[in-house]
């Protein structure tokens, strides 16, 4: 059985590009998480933080700043499950793409971070219903829009982990769909085949009890691993009832959901109209459990049959389960920068 490589150094990636159904470029390379520059830090001591209007509760909707000036970029980001804007740890990843998608100028984009859970127990009930996360979606519209009307030129929507399935649901309630440059889904739970209770909670678990830990001990990132040791103590956010919360798991489990969601996606990206048509990225580590047994390459190749326009990308990323990117945030500048290739 092939071990993970918990360094986050010297991983292998494929990097597939599909147009109308086929294959047309396939790239090797090596991915390393160590990080790439010194700012980091500094950058850190610019953010500002503030609550946006929303009626899930506090931490739902977070707008993050940072240095003097906006590029004219917002990212949209859907953390892993739970995730808290507030924690180092997010803070970290929030610098890492703020840097990677630095203008020539060097200012910074806006980052907004949307919940990864429905946290409403209405909305709950409609995403366990129909798998698709499009209702949260919507709840949220009307604030995100606010903000990107006034403030961008540019949209780049990434979701991470349990965020990815709500970060594909979020391209269709963007009012401006020109705006958006590209999308990046990192391991969406059930991406190629549905999965049970059972599976998710299993593949969860050991990501949390196993995989974890040993990224947090191996990684290089001396900073992202001291930040992981305070994780509990940031500023509390609003979490889910119980009954929502499960609602949001089953959610999670079905794939009719996120191909719903995909296929929205594509259908806004590629209409007629569009000044031209943003990459999709799915990013696929080789060794996790949450996507099911399903063939990722066989997913992108029948999606791009269908929408013969759209630009899609598959990265996968070697030698890495579910949780590559605890203490390495590089991952984040990494696999952004990789959907843009």
């Amino acid at each position: 059985m092939k071990k993970p490589n918990y360094t986050g150094q010297n991983l292998p990636i494929t990097h597939n590009t599909y147009h109308g159904g086929k294959l047309v470029r396939q790239e090797e390379g090596m991915m390393d998480l160590q990080p790439t520059w010194g700012g980091r830090a500094g950058l850190l001591e610019t953010l500002k933080q503030r609550e946006l209007p929303n009626n899930l509760g506090k931490g739902a909707l977070v707008l993050t700043q940072m240095g003097e000036a906006s590029s004219g970029l917002t990212v949209i980001y859907g953390m892993g499950w739970e995730g808290n804007p507030y924690t180092e740890v997010s803070q970290e990843e929030d610098a890492e793409m703020a840097y990677r998608l630095r203008d020539k100028d060097g200012k910074m984009p806006n980052i907004i971070t949307v919940p990864t859970s429905a946290l409403s127990k209405s909305i709950a009930s409609e995403i366990a219903r129909t798998g698709s996360f499009a209702a949260l979606a919507e709840e949220l519209a009307p604030t995100v829009n606010d903000i990107i009307s006034n403030d961008s030129d540019q949209v780049a929507i990434i979701g991470n982990s349990w965020g990815a399935r709500l970060a594909t649901a979020m391209s269709p309630v963007i009012e401006d769909k020109n705006k958006i440059s590209q999308v990046v889904l990192e391991d969406p739970p059930a991406s190629c085949e549905s999965l049970s209770i059972t599976q998710i909670a299993s593949a969860q678990l050991g990501e949390a009890v196993l995989h974890g830990p040993r990224y947090t001990k191996a990684s290089i990132d001396n900073k992202a691993r001291e930040a992981w040791g305070r994780i509990n103590e940031a500023e509390k956010i609003a979490t889910s009832p119980l009954s929502a919360w499960l609602k949001s798991v089953w959610a999670m489990t079905k794939t009719e959901g996120f191909r719903t969601d995909l296929d929205a996606t594509l259908d806004v990206l590629t209409l007629p109209e569009s000044d031209c048509v943003a990459p999709v990225t799915l990013v696929i580590p080789e060794l996790s459990k949450m996507r099911g047994k399903g063939d990722p390459e066989a997913l992108m190749q029948t999606v791009s049959a269908r929408y013969p326009k759209a630009d899609l990308r598959l990265v996968e990323v070697g030698d890495s389960t579910h949780n590559v990117s605890v203490a390495n945030p590089a991952y984040f500048g990494e696999i952004l920068e990789l959907g843009r290739k």
